[in-house]
């Protein structure tokens, strides 16, 4: 969900709406909620389907992705106006083997060029996810194919979607591959990394989840890495921990980790377990950036929930 320009907010539904494919709507801050599109109202979902986050454009439309639907069911990006006139922009794997992506599932995020930047959580040269570029209107560009590297230990499948920090550079994290398949209990690919990807495509792995026996530090990060007021990427994983139910953690720019927290401490879980959703922010704990045109899709902090999100899905459709 998003507030936007106008105060209203706005989000979407993995299903209902009149094709049981989900919808987007909007709603006013007293409740007055209103269905603005159902996808799938094209023939064969060309237009998308189980619709993802939305972000409020410079032009004051909001675009968004959908988790399939499509020309070839892999996927859409899309913008709808506020009245709800709704236009697709892109059909994932138009290209041979799914080269340009496939399954997008992040929030896209506008710089101040006008374009947006973005995760698919598969597609791409080595089926293990993409960061891309893309300018409406034009083809999705490639910024970096996962599983570039041996054994995938540049990470694969990025489930959430990028961060544009206050030193110029797009963070993120893969949900799974890195350096750490010996020690990963519960996957061949690794259990994940958190990485930086320059404008210009230059790409480092800042760290490799799981490389401990017993995974203290976390596995499987896919909630929505946020730059807070201190200068420090924060998220979650999903798993791994002291109690093996995920924790919170926190990275500096140089790569410097802490785990901040370890889901299900109290043992009963009272304090929650699994924490797939990424954080929200809190008024004022954005930091002061340098580009004060870039569009960012929600505020930063370090305040988070527990739910299962299409992230987590997108491996099994």
């Amino acid at each position: 969900m998003i507030q936007g320009s106008d105060g209203n907010v706005y989000g979407t539904t993995d299903y209902g709406g009149t094709n049981d494919e989900g919808v987007i709507y909007r709603m006013t801050l007293k409740g007055k909620y209103k269905v603005i599109y159902s996808f799938c109202s094209q023939d064969n979902c060309t237009d998308g389907a189980i619709g993802e986050w939305l972000t409020q454009a410079a032009d004051g439309s909001f675009f968004g992705q959908t988790l399939s639907g499509g020309n070839a069911n892999q996927g859409t990006i899309f913008k709808i106006t506020p009245s709800g006139k709704f236009t697709s922009l892109y059909s994932c794997c138009a290209q041979a083997n799914c080269t340009d992506g496939a399954f997008p599932v992040s929030p896209l995020l506008q710089v101040s060029d006008g374009s947006f930047w973005g995760t698919t959580g598969e597609g791409g040269a080595n089926n293990s996810g993409t960061i891309f570029r893309f300018v409406p209107g034009n083809v999705p560009q490639i910024i970096y194919s996962f599983c570039s590297q041996a054994e995938c230990g540049d990470g694969a499948f990025p489930f959430s979607g990028l961060v544009l920090a206050s030193d110029g550079n797009f963070y993120g994290v893969t949900s799974e591959g890195g350096n750490s398949r010996t020690t990963c209990p519960l996957h061949d690919y690794g259990c994940g990394t958190v990485f930086r990807i320059t404008p210009s495509g230059s790409f480092t792995t800042m760290y490799t989840f799981c490389t401990q026996s017993g995974c203290p530090d976390g596995q499987f990060p896919q909630g929505q890495i946020i730059q807070a007021k201190d200068g420090d990427l924060y998220d979650t994983t999903d798993n791994g921990g002291s109690e093996n139910s995920g924790t919170v953690f926190k990275i500096s720019l140089k790569g410097k980790f802490t785990t901040l927290y370890d889901l299900c401490y109290t043992g009963e879980c009272s304090d929650g377990d699994i924490p797939y959703a990424g954080r929200v922010a809190t008024p004022g704990a954005a930091p002061r950036r340098p580009w004060d045109n870039a569009i960012i899709p929600f505020d930063t902090n370090v305040l988070g929930n527990s739910r299962e999100t299409a992230m987590n899905r997108a491996r099994f459709i």
